[in-house]
């Protein structure tokens, strides 16, 4: 688990930032805010799960468990 700060900038243009970074990662990744809203869902973690990003992007109570453990 990695906790990301960056001062000044605006929690869109961090998810934007960060998912751009996490699309080259060949491993599996998402990024979880502080009020648990999944930010990220990489095209990894689509091809290994099946769930696009854009059924999971915003989702919170714990969607990205459900995805694991249902």
């Amino acid at each position: 688990m990695v906790r990301v700060h960056m001062a000044g900038c605006e929690p869109d243009a961090i998810g934007t930032r960060l998912a751009s970074i996490a699309d080259f990662f060949t491993e599996p990744a998402f990024v979880i805010d502080v009020a648990g809203r999944v930010r990220v869902w990489n095209g990894a973690l689509e091809r290994m799960t099946g769930v696009m990003r854009q059924e999971i992007l915003g989702q919170d109570d714990r969607a990205h468990a459900r995805v694991f453990y249902s």
